[in-house]
């Protein structure tokens, strides 16, 4: 609309095509003097302006200004420029409902002169035709309404266009939408399908709100929409309505559209509480994309298994679940199943199951799978179960927290060439169980709270390397534990804490080609417990890495200030090194000193003497022992002395054939005794070195 302009001396002036609203009309000859009422509209304040459209005398027609005196004409509808064919005056907002008036005379107009006609116009109206519970197709501007859905495709055929349900509308016929039109839903509103179908191939526009009933069929062209989400089918997330129905057709619709277009994307909206449902939700198709929001994206059954991907049955690939919350609960439920379901991808994800014996994800025969940056909670059985053709799988970056450190296993993983990185796995009987496992990784991973920290304990495993571990050991555990397979690769790891009762590294009486390399960093004593016949298993540990704590070099310990023989120093063994064939080295060396009386050194096995050294009274000296110890069998050892230095008095039992020791089944303490024959002498150990050689 033109732009009003207020003259400081002529007052108001408008262009020539609108005029400034007008506050009353009339249609009869006004007295052009004083306020008064025109038109109906109280016109009493100077300069109120009305207009004069009468059908008669035209004479006087035009905009005028009320005075206390005589009216005058407005400036901007007094000479011959003001006014023009289809000059158009309406009023004001005051003066109630809006009136429009034209001028209607054509040539040159000049008020006061020129008989004016003025007529009333109907003003601009909405548009009417589009109502609630219409269907309305919207092409090049024009609309059009239509009863029902295949009236609607029928009229538009492929011309370009948008049609609006803006009701709910009951399908009475099948209908097709082309590609080129877009079907958009609006207001809430329903299409019921029982009994027919509703084909889309062109786009399809609708809010996170129900749009589909009955039991009707809606079948997507591939592309159709970018996602689909469980809300049109009528899900409602509200964690007291079951939605199974709704995911169902929702995964149907997707089914068909991903055939089409290489795959399709389902999207969990973040709800109020979760998506209940009660029986399994089942995917069988390739391609899918199960999509959520994050922790909120929840889908819960607690009555059994949550997810299943594939049907053990045909063969399905890459079916991927991202982002998700899924929960589940029932005795040895499953959160997420996939049965035969290859490339299956799981990633950031939150996987929870209530129920006893429970597992999180179980992988059956569903090799070239990943598990990746998911949170694993409240698990009693396995939080990663992967058997039968487990081949190619990468799980990395997750942390799985059992329920107690009763919760069977984190991962269990069989197969072939599978890769174990950067997890966090903690509070589980057995953290990880490689099982059968060949050419497989198992690296850069933490562990916490546990019995067994990685086991391998089937035939079939090999080639497996393990490396850059990290192991919190507490109590009775041991953190690495191999049992049966081949060619182990135990590369450095770190082991904190100590295992009281058990081991960093356990080998049964099972694996062969065990390796084993230098930098293992660990608290305990020992390292490595191993079986009495490793040796005929072909086993090759380095020994620089097996016992650090048991070769050392000491600060001088001390016996003086009693007569009784008094132990100097222990070293306990470790009963499963012992093996047959195991021989251990034992070097002592130190001083005697004082006058008083004989002094004596001890060097036992399980309480028996291999060695003494005697310093009669008098003599100061310094002294040496090497001894040997040959491991006979399970229960029978000899001790033999293979050198000696220094003391007055050397007395060695046995040395040429040496001391036959009995073995007992607790773990061997070979010990340094002294005893003084004055409590003013003394007997001092620098040095002590025990050797463990296989």
């Amino acid at each position: 609309m033109p732009s009003t302009i207020t003259d400081r001396l002529e007052g108001i002036s408008t262009s020539v095509a609108v005029k400034a609203p007008v506050k009353a009309v009339s249609t009869t000859a006004v007295t052009k003097s004083g306020f008064q009422t025109i038109g109906g509209v109280l016109c009493n304040q100077d300069n109120d302006r009305y207009c004069e459209a009468v059908t008669g005398a035209q004479i006087n027609n035009g905009i005028w200004l009320v005075h206390e005196s005589a009216h005058t004409r407005a400036p901007d509808f007094d000479g011959t420029r003001d006014v023009v064919e289809g000059t158009l005056i309406r009023t004001a907002p005051s003066a109630g409902a809006a009136q429009f008036f034209e001028v209607t005379t054509n040539g040159t107009i000049t008020p006061g002169t020129t008989a004016i006609a003025i007529v009333q116009i109907d003003p601009p109206t909405e548009d009417t035709t589009i109502e609630y519970g219409a269907i309305v197709s919207i092409i090049d501007g024009v609309l059009t309404r239509h009863v029902s859905l295949a009236a609607a495709v029928s009229f538009i055929s492929t011309t370009r266009c948008t049609v609006v349900v803006r009701d709910d509308i009951t399908m009475a016929a099948s209908a097709t939408f082309p590609a080129t039109a877009t079907l958009h839903i609006e207001n809430r509103a329903q299409i019921t399908t029982t009994g027919f179908t509703l084909t889309i191939n062109g786009k399809f526009e609708c809010g996170l709100e129900k749009c589909f009933a009955g039991s009707g069929s809606v079948v997507f062209a591939g592309g159709a929409v970018r996602m689909f989400v469980p809300q049109w089918w009528g899900a409602v997330a509200d964690g007291s309505i079951d939605d199974i129905v709704a995911l169902d057709a929702m995964a149907a619709a997707a089914k068909a559209a991903g055939a089409a277009a290489g795959g399709a994307i389902m999207y969990f909206p973040p709800g109020a509480s979760y998506y209940k449902i009660t029986s399994p939700w089942v995917i069988t198709a390739n391609g899918m994309t199960i999509q959520g929001g994050g922790a909120g994206s929840v889908i819960y059954n607690a009555a059994g298994n949550c997810l299943q991907l594939g049907d053990n049955v045909s063969n399905f690939s890459d079916i991927h679940v991202e982002n998700m919350n899924i929960q589940a609960n029932g005795a040895s439920s499953v959160a997420i199943l996939a049965r035969k379901a290859r490339n299956t991808r799981v990633g950031r994800c939150v996987i929870v199951n209530y129920g006893a014996t429970a597992d999180g994800i179980r992988l059956t025969d569903s090799f070239c799978s990943t598990v990746t940056n998911c949170t694993f909670g409240s698990i009693a059985g396995y939080g990663i179960h992967a058997t039968s053709n487990a081949n190619a799988m990468y799980i990395a970056g997750n942390r799985l927290d059992g329920a107690t450190v009763a919760a069977t296993c984190g991962i269990f993983i069989d197969g072939t060439g599978n890769t174990i990185t950067g997890n966090t796995v903690e509070t589980w009987a057995t953290c990880i169980n490689g099982r059968a496992l060949k050419g497989g990784l198992v690296s850069g991973n933490y562990f916490e709270t546990y019995v067994t920290g990685i086991l391998f304990d089937a035939s079939g495993a090999e080639g497996v390397d393990i490396r850059g571990n990290y192991f919190a050991a507490t109590g009775t555990t041991v953190s690495i534990k191999i049992s049966a397979g081949t060619g182990f690769s135990i590369g450095p790891n770190s082991y904190v804490g100590t295992h009281s009762g058990g081991a960093p590294i356990e080998l049964t009486s099972g694996p062969a080609d065990v390796y084993i390399s230098p930098g293992q960093v660990h608290d305990d004593s020992y390292i490595v417990v191993w079986p009495t016949n490793h040796l005929a298993l072909g086993q090759h540990l380095l020994s620089d890495n097996l016992y650090p704590a048991e070769v050392g070099y000491l600060a001088a310990l001390t016996h003086t200030g009693t007569t009784s023989e008094t132990t100097v120093k222990t070293y306990t063994g470790v009963r499963q090194h012992w093996g047959v064939g195991t021989h251990v080295h034992v070097t002592a060396s130190g001083t005697i000193t004082g006058v008083a009386g004989q002094k004596d050194v001890r060097l036992k096995l399980d309480g028996t003497t291999i060695a003494t050294i005697t310093e009669a009274a008098g003599a100061t000296d310094d002294w040496l022992i090497e001894a040997k110890i040959d491991i006979l069998s399970a229960t029978v050892a000899v001790g033999s002395v293979l050198g000696f230095q220094g003391a007055a008095v050397e007395l060695f039992d046995a040395l040429n054939a040496g001391v036959t020791i009995a073995l007992g089944s607790s773990h061997p303490a070979i010990t340094l005794t002294g005893q003084l024959g004055n409590s003013g002498d003394s007997i001092v150990l620098r040095q002590w070195k025990v050797q463990v050689v296989n």
